[in-house]
């Protein structure tokens, strides 16, 4: 969105009490005020908003400013006065605007129309051209039914380039959720982007003006999650939201490799006779003792002292023949020769 400064005016009179725009021709004004000084802020960081009241006396509550939480707060405390004069309101803001803090990218007014127009014809073309002339673009959203004859005639002599637009909104439906598929909003910002998306396609702008809808509302209600109104940092909102959702799909990877069955454990069931002939190999006496005690059999005493020679253990084997009764030392040998064989 390009650098601008903008200025709000916005209907405070008498007549906003009519709640033919719910809840009443005021709140819905303020509700489409904040939406805009989001998207004007949002869009640009050296963007800069104000905000002008117009019931009775033109009063400018906020010089531009960068400053959302202090444009928030203004909108916030409006209350009923009077009549407005459109062309007297626009004169003031004009003014405002010649004295902004930064001078450099365009200037604009964005005012809202909730009462009946009683200026002339020729007073409201009058401060269009002024407009022009200051090259100040004016873009008017009327809450008025029946009231953009008038109304047109001060776009169409300020217009320059495109700059000035009117935008009328149905009787009974939201101005913020007009705005979002409107030309004032187009350019400016993740807000404006949305608007220009959703231009050329019906059903896809009431999708996002509903997405918007639910969206809005002080931090205490809001269905984010967040301890912040999402609608005051879009950008911010979007990179927690994708931050929380690359957290909860780690979780649930993490998760369900836990759960995954963990291998059986292979158990060898070793053969004790096996376990037993090892151990004697490596000369363990205690354990030829072992496997010795209770053999009386002669044939399984030689079957042993074979095993044992295999495993090259002599004194075992010394030790195997010594216990045999009627075994000649011949014999054992003749036998493990053809053992050996």
């Amino acid at each position: 969105m390009p650098l601008e400064s903008v200025l709000l005016l916005v209907d405070t009179s008498e007549q906003t009490r009519n709640s033919d725009y719910p809840p009443t021709r005021l709140s819905s004004q303020v509700d489409a005020a904040n939406y805009l000084a989001q998207s004007i802020i949002n869009g640009n960081p050296e963007s800069t908003c104000g905000v002008l009241t117009m019931g009775g006396q033109p009063r400018l509550l906020t010089s531009c400013t960068d400053n959302l939480g202090k444009i928030l707060n203004s909108l916030s405390n409006l209350t009923y006065e009077g009549k407005s004069s459109l062309p007297q309101s626009i004169s003031v803001a004009l003014l405002a605007l010649k004295h902004r803090r930064n001078k450099n990218g365009r200037q604009r007014i964005i005012t809202f129309v909730a009462s009946d127009v009683e200026n002339t014809e020729k007073e409201i073309t009058k401060v269009g051209k002024l407009c022009k002339k200051n090259n100040v673009g004016i873009d008017v959203i009327s809450l008025v039914p029946n009231s953009e004859t008038s109304i047109q005639k001060l776009c169409d002599a300020a217009n320059s380039n495109e700059n000035s637009h009117l935008v009328t909104v149905p009787l009974g439906s939201l101005a913020s959720d007009v705005l979002i598929s409107s030309p004032i909003t187009e350019g400016s910002g993740p807000a404006g982007n949305m608007g220009q998306m959703g231009s050329d396609d019906p059903e896809l702008a009431a999708a996002m003006a509903a997405s918007m809808n639910a969206g809005a509302g002080p931090p205490a209600g809001n269905d984010s999650g967040f301890d912040f109104d999402p609608n005051m940092d879009p950008e911010l909102a979007m990179a927690l939201r994708v931050s929380m959702e690359e957290e909860r799909r780690r979780v649930e990877n993490n998760k369900d490799e836990t759960n995954e069955p963990e291998p059986m454990p292979t158990v060898k069931e070793d053969d004790d006779d096996l376990q037993k002939a090892l151990s004697m190999s490596e000369g363990d006496p205690s354990m030829y003792e072992q496997i010795t005690t209770g053999v009386t059999d002669e044939d399984e005493a030689m079957q042993l002292a074979l095993a044992m020679s295999m495993a090259g253990d002599e004194e075992a084997i010394k030790e195997a023949m010594e216990e045999m009764e009627g075994v000649e030392e011949e014999e054992v040998k003749k036998e493990m020769e053809e053992e050996g064989k």
